[in-house]
């Protein structure tokens, strides 16, 4: 299984972490997350992902 992370930023107070993992060239796991950062934290906003049934 190969696993990737990426971060994407929108802005300079948003941000995407998009992970997955891989078996033979199909994706089985992913999550999206979308975070903020307000009063100096980043703050989870939303999460999408497969990993819960």
């Amino acid at each position: 299984m190969k696993s990737k992370d990426y971060t994407q930023y929108l802005t300079k107070e948003d941000k995407l972490d998009i992970n997955f993992t891989q078996n033979r060239g199909k994706i089985s796991y992913f999550s999206v997350n979308y975070s903020s950062l307000i009063n100096g934290r980043w703050r989870h906003i939303m999460r999408v992902d497969n990993c819960h049934g």
